[in-house]
């Protein structure tokens, strides 16, 4: 899950980043000019803005088992309030009372009610309270360590930490952003559902800072699991309703990675506090039908980050119409030492973790993990023969509008400037993280690179 205003650099961190590339592939090409123009003040301002949050949270990057109790304490104070803190204090004592009364037997009987049962809060709480993964770690030890254990590995050669970088950009407490709005957090806590029921329109008002005071959890097995360890459904149930506004149809395992994995509104999620907004799903899965909403709303300059449209590009391909979900091509099965069989929560893809081929045998029964291999490679091949073409014309209307300058007339240069703004924007709806794989045959953006060249060289024959 990348992210539009940070280097990838110091992704991993969850530090401001020092720079970024204007040029980079999900930027709006049109915003070139005044990125330059603004680059030497964002570098100055990205290291101050570095050494703040290096003063003030990277002692949080070695995290220990007394950060641990820590965030476990934070958790209780959260989950029970002064009031309840004392009930529970009273409790306590009285059980404690009762211990020593009861002896070896009451002792016998203690560790029996904690062997293998969910974290008490979540059964005080009825159901509502939100979990750091640590609280989960004794009921499910497997999928705990493999979370816990994801490291940092190539996608690809494009995506460096793609979702490897779970042990950091889960703790939403020590996450950093170069715009204060508090929509982003969306995809960076749990909490977030509720803290908009809890606050309304006042979430928004007080700003980045403020809002991370509230937030006591990253994102956490509550996101996908709720308190229901072993199903899936959205915490963000918005996206449930925005997918039902646009008539998609899906199996809801893929609306679960869809809460951050699809294309949000940029500009509704930065001011807009109504949470069926800020999804573009709510206009469906057609690449036109999301550019006459950026031009009916005013904004033809839209950053489109190509790495957040997995779903976007998977649901109507091939593979999602087969029955395939998300689930299945990132989280494969394992057996553990004593031979239970669990879900390993590494959310890679096969790139990354090579047992995952195993899964395709489940379609492809008159096929090998070899030859799924070798197709896989052909897919992505024939995809970026696809996509180089619309690259170029991409960049060379780039360049041409750059060379104009003042030697054109303002006019056709702001036309070539929206065109460019739409070409950019068509070629990276029909662009695949996946390179190629989520989006197999899918109707809604087969088209796409075409309409981007088509475009890309209306504008250069402007300025010729």
């Amino acid at each position: 899950m990348g992210c539009p205003f940070r280097s990838r650099a110091y992704q991993a961190l969850g530090a401001p980043a020092f720079d970024f590339d204007y040029r980079g592939r999900g930027s709006s090409a049109a915003t070139i000019g005044k990125c330059k123009q603004n680059a030497s003040e964002s570098r100055l301002r990205g290291r101050n803005r570095h050494l703040q949050w290096w003063r003030r949270e990277g002692w949080a990057l070695q995290r220990n088992d007394r950060d641990r109790r820590r965030e476990e304490a934070v958790m209780r104070r959260v989950l029970f309030g002064k009031r309840e803190r004392k009930v529970f204090l009273l409790a306590a004592c009285v059980a404690f009372a009762c211990c020593l009364c009861l002896g070896a037997c009451a002792v016998q009987q203690s560790e029996l009610s904690t062997t293998g049962d969910a974290p008490m809060a979540s059964e005080t709480d009825a159901g509502t309270a939100i979990l750091s993964p640590h609280a989960w770690k004794d009921q499910y030890p497997n999928q705990y360590a493999s979370y816990i254990d994801a490291g940092y590995e190539t996608y690809d050669d494009r995506q460096p930490d793609a979702h490897g970088k779970v042990n950091t950009f889960f703790s939403a407490t020590h996450f950093s952003n170069m715009t204060p709005e508090t929509g982003c957090m969306r995809c960076h806590t749990s909490e977030f559902s509720s803290l908009v029921k809890e606050h309304g329109d006042g979430l928004f008002a007080m700003g980045f800072t403020d809002f991370r005071r509230q937030v006591t959890v990253g994102v956490t097995c509550y996101s996908c699991h709720g308190n229901n360890p072993g199903e899936l459904t959205p915490a963000n149930t918005w996206v449930i309703d925005a997918a039902k506004r646009g008539g998609i149809e899906t199996d809801e395992k893929n609306l679960v990675c869809a809460q951050c994995h699809a294309l949000p509104d940029w500009g509704t999620i930065m001011d807009n506090p109504d949470p069926s907004s800020w999804s573009m799903l709510q206009f469906g899965l057609d690449a036109d039908a999301y550019w006459e909403h950026y031009e009916a709303s005013g904004n033809e300059n839209p950053i489109v980050p190509a790495e957040e449209m997995e779903f976007n590009s998977f649901v109507g391909s091939i593979m999602e119409k087969a029955g395939a979900t998300c689930v299945d091509c990132h989280m494969p099965k394992a057996q553990s030492d004593d031979g239970t069989m669990y879900s390993v929560h590494i959310f890679k893809g096969p790139d990354c973790n090579e047992e995952l081929y195993e899964n395709c045998l489940g379609c492809h029964t008159d096929s090998t993990v070899e030859q799924r291999k070798a197709a896989v490679e052909e897919v992505k091949a024939d995809y970026e023969t696809r996509r180089a073409p619309a690259q170029a014309a991409v960049d060379e209307l780039a360049s041409a509008i750059e060379r104009a300058g003042n030697s054109v007339d303002a006019s056709k240069v702001e036309q070539a400037t929206v065109l460019l703004n739409k070409a950019t924007f068509y070629l990276n709806y029909g662009s695949d993280w996946g390179s190629g794989i989520h989006n197999m045959g899918n109707p809604n953006n087969v088209d796409c690179f075409e309409d981007a060249i088509a475009f890309a060289e209306e504008g250069t024959a402007l300025l010729a």
